[in-house]
């Protein structure tokens, strides 16, 4: 037999065969865009799945029947009370560690315990047994507010020449149990029962004492990986082990380890890792990309620039904590990590958008209004009743907010002014000229707590009949205005910009924040984010380049009460703290237009991205009122 026809036998090579597979299609489907990113990413999803995965082949390795169904109850119970007693302290990293292991001893020692003393199949004595861990875990949820300590969040998340740390502590603890399997008595143990427990025992192998061993080794593997995917993630949520239990599972069984007992395979539980993981993300970005992709059919005047600059990620996380945050996440700064809420993910409100815009939720009807701008529609979505035409045609309408008294203000590029919408449902046009001349195509606004209305005036709405109605400007420069909101008057506040976008204020209104959007007709031109001081409320000053977007342009932006600023990008949401420093990104599967804050609670962004709406939970809450 050649070496090629041996080296195809060894049940391993097909798992690690089919990661390569996947991550190779990939690769050459996305034009190598994010290879590293993506081969980082999965050996972060990886990892938690081979520290589990291995515990569950030294129990599968006992034979027929063995299999232990309490391990995401372990991980969601060792990571909710370790978080707990470490309270973000530095000091009780270890500690916590400890503890963790120690609920994994006991949950390892009870699963043996009723398998032993009661006398029933494993899989029964382990479901019972993670009924009684979750209830532990319910019982000490309190945890699930407490954010990791710092280091720890840092190392979780960090990476150590370019490997993911998560994954060197996976590749350690494969080590381990190689060791314990290839090169101990014990190893050979655990074979001998797997393959016959009868003639095991007849060899005078402690067969009750090997699979107690077994059970304990598992049950601590499983606590150590919850310890860590709650770190991870910033903190502990009941399901945060749900996906791992098949996942367990089934990580063993392609990788090689032979379901009726007697055979382990440490490096197969690695191959297949590294290819359900993957292969699932990278599934689902492929659907996004042929079914969502803003790149088809799309003449928007940010298409010639983001189409090169787009990242991957999923469409609908719903809850899959470790890879929510390997994913969609991209942690700059450790602050960034205490804003986020990794365990929420992104979920897909909508989808069939030419060019979604403009969101503004309002929380009294509990609905979000956004522009679908080509299509000349306003579109409103509610928990209730999901997604209704709630305004068409809308005069290609692009950004929109609310006054103080909670009435829609909103930019129409095909009539090339500002509007009120009242209560009544008529429309009062607020500003649609200046100085005798028509405006450009107000783009986006926003309210001051003086009912000041601010608002932007590029040409993107007159360049094409795409987004509006193709003209001439009448307009020499390209503005920033105010409205009074006592005279009415129009005033042109800055004059300066190329192409003036979005547009938002400090939390305590001092500072206004403008995007600048040039760069999307031209790499030359601006890609940056000004910020003025306001004097008086009605005049800026000290003007200056605040931040630039690496991926794409700045489109819509918004602030948080913290004074973070939060902006759209082509590869999602970047957020950047008071001082214009990036912290980090929410990657989102499509180019991000604009987003706002809303929710009860002002913490959930919606996010509108090419031809779908978005929305994710966060840790902080929008400046923005209403």
């Amino acid at each position: 037999m050649t070496p090629l026809l041996r080296l195809f036998r060894k049940p391993r090579i097909w798992s690690w065969l089919a990661a390569f597979v996947v991550w190779f299609l990939t690769i050459m489907v996305t034009l190598g865009a994010s290879a590293l990113g993506l081969s980082q990413a999965a050996l972060t999803f990886a990892a938690f799945s081979v520290i589990v995965g291995i515990g569950q082949m030294f129990v599968i390795t006992l034979g027929p029947g063995n299999i232990d169904l309490s391990v995401p109850a372990t991980m969601t119970l060792a990571g909710t009370v370790a978080l707990k007693l470490m309270n973000v302290e530095n000091g009780m990293i270890l500690p916590g560690l400890l503890v963790a292991i120690v609920i994994g001893l006991v949950v390892g020692l009870g699963n043996y315990a009723l398998i032993k003393a009661l006398r029933i199949p494993p899989i029964i004595a382990t479901l019972s047994m993670s009924f009684i861990v979750q209830s532990a875990a319910i019982w000490t949820n309190r945890g699930l507010r407490i954010k990791p300590p710092s280091v720890l969040a840092e190392f979780t998340t960090s990476n150590t020449l370019g490997v993911p740390n998560v994954a060197i502590v996976a590749f350690l603890i494969s080590l381990l149990a190689w060791f314990l399997l290839e090169k101990t008595i014990y190893g050979r143990w655990i074979s001998a029962i797997g393959q016959s427990m009868p003639a095991a025992r007849m060899a005078g192998i402690p067969v009750d004492g090997t699979r107690f061993v077994t059970y304990l080794f598992c049950a601590v593997l499983a606590s150590v990986a919850g310890y860590l995917l709650a770190c991870f993630s910033g903190g502990a949520a009941l399901n945060m082990g749900s996906e791992y239990l098949l996942m367990s599972i089934a990580v063993v069984v392609i990788g090689g380890t032979a379901v009726a007992g007697g055979d382990s395979n440490v490096p197969g539980i690695w191959g297949a890792s590294l290819f359900m993981f993957p292969g699932r993300l990278h599934a689902q970005y492929l659907w996004v990309r042929r079914g969502h992709s803003p790149d088809h059919d799309r003449p928007h005047h940010h298409q010639r620039h983001h189409a090169r600059r787009r990242s991957p990620g999923r469409h609908a996380i719903n809850g899959k904590t470790a890879m929510a945050e390997a994913s969609i996440y991209e942690i700059h700064d450790p602050r960034f990590r205490q804003m986020i809420v990794t365990s929420a993910g992104l979920d897909e409100l909508y989808s069939g958008c030419r060019w979604a815009e403009g969101p503004v939720w309002f929380n009294d009807a509990n609905q979000l209004l956004w522009s679908d701008i080509p299509n000349q529609r306003m579109l409103r979505w509610t928990p209730e009743n999901g997604v209704s035409v709630y305004r068409q045609p809308s005069n290609f309408t692009n950004g929109h907010t609310r006054d103080r008294q909670g009435r829609l203000i909103s930019c129409e590029h095909g009539t090339r002014r500002v509007t009120r919408t009242e209560v009544d449902g008529s429309i009062t046009v607020l500003a649609d000229r200046f100085e005798g001349a028509r405006l450009n195509s107000p783009n986006d606004v926003v309210v001051k707590s003086d009912g000041s209305i601010w608002f932007t005036d590029p040409t993107y709405g007159i360049m094409s009949d795409y987004e509006g109605f193709r003209a001439e400007p009448e307009q020499a420069t390209r503005n920033v205005y105010r409205l009074d909101p006592t005279t009415g008057a129009l005033a042109a506040i800055v004059t300066d910009f190329t192409q003036p976008n979005g547009l938002a204020f400090s939390p305590d209104e001092t500072i206004l924040y403008v995007a600048d959007s040039a760069a999307s007709h031209d790499e030359s031109l601006p890609r940056h984010i000004r910020a003025f001081d306001v004097i008086d409320g009605i005049r800026l000053t000290n003007g200056r380049v605040f931040c630039l977007i690496d991926k794409g342009i700045p489109d819509g932006i918004r602030t948080d009460v913290n004074g973070n600023l939060w902006s759209s990008a082509a590869d999602g949401v970047h957020c950047f703290d008071p001082t214009g420093k990036l912290i980090g990104k929410i990657r989102v599967p499509q180019t991000v237009a604009n987003l706002t804050f809303g929710g009860p609670q002002r913490n959930r962004l919606f996010i509108a991205a090419t031809r779908s709406v978005y929305s994710v939970y966060v840790a902080v809450s929008g400046a923005q009122v209403p």
